[in-house]
Order: structure tokens, then sequence, then C-alpha cells
């Protein structure tokens, strides 16, 4: 048996690595020109430049951030504004308050709604 094994050790060939080919390098933002001393734009850095995939999911993300925020700061201005009245009311005129902040919370929100799809529109546009 050790004549076989040592036939076979002598036999196969170590297989060495691969050489795996190099990336290419991502795309920088800014392309220096030697010639006149000036930094270019990359327009492969942008995303708008991108697939349209990528500019529907960029677009859609940007109006989803400028809603909720917009509907965080609105339902803040309205429940600060509920509770500095309401402090001052009597209790017979709480029932109207609490109809008048429900009405304005509705308001906020479809103002934000509204944010929201201009914001869309806007970033799709680009």
């Amino acid at each position: 048996m050790k004549i076989i094994g040592s036939l076979l050790a002598r036999h196969i060939k170590k297989f060495k690595p691969q050489s795996k080919p190099k990336a290419e390098a991502l795309p920088t933002k800014y392309t220096f020109i030697p010639k006149s001393k000036t930094f270019k734009i990359n327009p492969k850095h942008t995303r708008l430049h991108g697939d349209p995939i990528a500019k529907r999911d960029m677009a859609s993300s940007i109006a989803r951030r400028t809603e909720a925020r917009s509907h965080i700061a609105l339902t803040k201005k309205v429940e600060s504004g509920f509770l500095r009245t309401a402090y001052h009311k009597k209790l017979g005129q709480l029932p109207k308050l609490f109809k008048q902040r429900k009405r304005a919370l509705k308001r906020a929100y479809t103002l934000s709604k509204k944010r929201g799809m201009r914001a869309l529109e806007k970033t799709s546009k680009k």
C-alpha cells in the first residue's frame, strides 16, 4: 500500500489557486482631468443615471421620509395646541375640543399624504 501511495503522490499535481480578475473600481464622485487641472462630476456615480427601478425606489423612499416627517411635525403641533387649550377649558367644553382635535388630526394626515405625493412626483421627474 505504501508503494501505491507514494506513486500517487508523485503523479498528482498540486493545484494552483486561480487568479481572480480584478473587479472594476467603483466610480468616484469626481474625476480629475490633469490637462485642465479641474474636477468633473462623474455621471456614473449619481443615482439619477441608474436603472428606472432604482430611481423609483429612491423616489419612493424620499417621499416616504417626507410624509413621515410632515406627519410627525403636524401631529405634534395639533397635540400641543390641544393640550394648551384643554388645560384652561371647563369640563363641559372638552367633548367639543376632542372633536376639534380629531378633525385637526385628520387634516394633518391628509396634508402629510399630499406632501408625500408631491415629493414623489417631484423626485420621479428628476
